[in-house]
């Protein structure tokens, strides 16, 4: 069922499918298409040769699937684990696996020895031997349990905490603001009711005056 493709792709994502350890265009993409395949940057074509030329050129990339798969760890465990480390890339190690066991710094350091991996390394600097450690280490410490960004979701849940807040306060100023307005509009019609009333009385009072200055 292993059948080898040659696909087409924006050269930049060709470039990343193909980076190596070290090189500054590794990422996420990168290794999770090598621990499954044998992947070959063959040539890149120039935008000028499709109609419509796109603005892009075009990179000619072949996946030819590992028969023994550098990883024998769940795919999804394998994925959440890149992730969550490429989350960070600026970070060196320690920083995303602190994230993962919830800032527990001695379980971290337990799981960079076990894998044998220096935590002072960045993501794209890791050989797809140190990634294949580190998936078994995290897979022998906890088994069955898909990494998860504790500090991701946190933030996100205070980011989201901050925007019903705000929400809620422009719903009071809203509020306010309309009950102030109609406030007016009462206001002004109980004057303008006030004047009519007025207005009449005089009326009232001019015409009896004049009833009463009249000669009989």
């Amino acid at each position: 069922g292993r059948v080898p493709l040659t696909l087409t792709f924006q050269k930049e994502v060709g470039e990343r499918i193909v980076a190596e350890a070290g090189d500054s265009q590794r990422c996420r993409l990168s290794v999770i298409s090598q621990l499954y395949c044998n992947v070959k940057w063959n040539f890149s074509i120039g935008g000028c040769a499709f109609v419509p030329p796109p603005k892009v050129d075009v990179a000619v990339v072949t996946f030819r699937p590992l028969v023994q798969p550098y990883v024998d760890v769940p795919f999804n465990i394998v994925e959440a684990l890149l992730r969550m480390m490429f989350h960070f890339k600026r970070k060196v190690l320690r920083y995303p696996g602190r994230v993962m066991f919830e800032n527990d710094l001695k379980t971290t350091n337990e799981f960079f020895n076990k894998a044998t991996v220096d935590p002072l390394l960045r993501p794209q600097d890791l050989t797809l031997a140190e990634w294949k450690r580190l998936c078994d280490a995290y897979v022998e410490m906890r088994p069955g349990i898909v990494p998860h960004d504790t500090l991701h979701v946190k933030v996100k849940s205070r980011n989201q905490q901050k925007r019903d807040e705000k929400a809620e306060l422009e719903r009071a100023e809203l509020k306010k603001a309309e009950e102030a307005s109609k406030g007016g509009e009462e206001k002004k019609a109980t004057e303008a009711a006030g004047r009519d009333a007025t207005s009449t009385q005089k009326s009232v009072q001019t015409l009896e005056n004049v009833s009463a200055e009249s000669p009989r």
